[in-house]
């Protein structure tokens, strides 16, 4: 045993002996190929943000992280950036290689991972992954979420438990500030309504569907697919008039909805936010009279809060559902008391090497000049230099923070907009602000 402990000690010290250190050539050549890594993938990230409301500065810190800038054996191999695994409905290519499975007796089994021709096929599916109904549950709150909040997304990825790392939040937090991208977050958005709604179709239940973006109309998006009209509307079961302005990531049925969930053999979705059987059909893509069917509910009925919803198989003669005593609106997840939106930092503790500034101002596509307020993710706040109004404003997004006599009404009014607006764009239930709080506004 002592013999043991000596050769364990002498290894660690000839290990630590000769260890390299990180040298600044070292981190400048990291730098270049993480740079040239967002170069190459920061429009699909875009893309995919207009399709599905993830933030493309989430979508391209998760692929730097999980595949090593491009660099890790499954992307070489697989074109598979977010080390998806094939799962139980997966039949297109696959790759299999050792990851975290093993026998009873512990020795490694090669894991199924799938495998693309095309990079783009796997962002799409990464935005699938989050998006999906059947995982509603655990990540559907995340679209809840401020697109432009990075900070928020990134700590709500790790606590629905995407990764099993601790510091997985801090890591992706560290690439979006260390490279800027909460830039092309900012540059999507006010860009937004640029992309056109043919351009953003997905599959929902094996139904073609556009996820609108904030503010547009079923007019707008049954123009730009060449649908009719008419026909939008009635997929969409008559829920909003054609110029009805749309809040963003609803999803807007091209084609009738199914009777059923056709994606996968799941029979159930357990209801934890007392959603409605309209919202329930519209997050399936199930017409809504035949998810009553399904479930043995008639009109005006309503699942209550804990529920079983049935969306596919037969109901059986058993079956039985807790029922709503009333109608109930879906919550709306509040921002913390006092919560200020992330500043954009430069610099501060992550801030990339100056000779790379250059390069990073091609890349997104705008300049950074380095005199933003750093952000302290500590205490997620940004100290004022004094108690009075403060403005800030973020690409084509402004923020307000409220101080003493300000009501939501006399915002909507300074800043030409709505209050409908801001309670939709900070998540109010009500009219109550208080004093510190950061509003968008704009």
């Amino acid at each position: 045993m002592k013999k043991m402990i000596t050769v364990l000690l002498f290894s660690f010290i000839c290990a630590n002996a000769f260890a390299q250190p990180v040298t600044q050539a070292k981190m400048d050549s990291i730098d270049r190929i993480r740079i040239a890594y967002i170069a190459k993938y920061k429009d699909m990230a875009i893309l995919e943000m207009y399709k599905s409301g993830i933030p493309a500065s989430i979508t391209l810190a998760q692929g730097l992280l999980e595949s090593a800038a491009g660099t890790s054996f499954l992307v070489q191999s697989a074109n598979n950036h977010f080390g998806m695994k094939c799962g139980s409905d997966w039949d297109s290519a696959t790759f299999y290689k050792n990851d975290d499975e093993f026998t009873h007796d512990g020795q490694p089994v090669k894991s199924c991972f799938r495998s693309y021709t095309d990079p783009a096929d796997n962002f799409s599916d990464h935005s699938d992954f989050l998006r999906d109904p059947q995982k509603h549950n655990r990540y559907g709150a995340l679209f809840l979420l401020d697109p432009l909040d990075y900070v928020a997304w990134a700590t709500g990825l790790q606590a629905a438990g995407y990764s099993p790392v601790g510091h997985y939040s801090a890591r992706l937090i560290e690439y979006i500030e260390r490279y800027h991208l909460h830039e092309l977050d900012y540059k999507a958005w006010s860009n937004r309504s640029k992309m056109a709604a043919q351009h953003r179709t997905v599959a929902i239940n094996t139904v073609q569907a556009v996820r609108a973006v904030e503010d547009e109309t079923l007019a707008e998006i049954a123009l730009s697919c060449g649908v009719d009209i008419s026909k939008v509307v009635e997929y969409n079961e008559n829920q909003w008039l054609p110029n009805t302005p749309l809040m963003h990531g609803t999803p807007i049925y091209l084609d009738e909805r199914k009777y059923s969930w056709q994606a996968s053999d799941l029979e159930f979705f357990f209801l934890h936010d007392g959603k409605t059987i309209s919202e329930i059909s519209q997050l399936f893509g199930i017409k809504e009279e035949a998810l009553r069917r399904l479930n043995g509910l008639t009109s005006g009925q309503e699942p209550g809060m804990e529920a079983k919803v049935r969306i596919s198989g037969q109901r059986q003669p058993n079956e039985k559902m807790t029922l709503a005593t009333s109608r109930i609106k879906s919550p709306v997840a509040a921002k913390p008391k006092n919560k200020k939106p992330p500043m954009v930092p430069v610099k501060g503790a992550f801030l990339v090497n100056e000779a790379n500034v250059s390069h990073l101002n091609s890349v997104l596509g705008s300049p950074i000049d380095g005199d933003w307020k750093q952000h302290n993710y500590a205490t997620n706040d940004v100290s004022p230099a004094n108690d009075e109004n403060i403005e800030v404003t973020v690409g084509n997004v402004q923020f307000h923070d409220v101080s003493r006599g300000d009501t939501v009404v006399g915002l909507a009014r300074k800043y030409s907009t709505t209050t409908e607006k801001i309670r939709r764009w900070n998540s109010l239930e009500q009219d109550k602000i208080q004093v510190g709080q950061r509003l968008r506004v704009k």
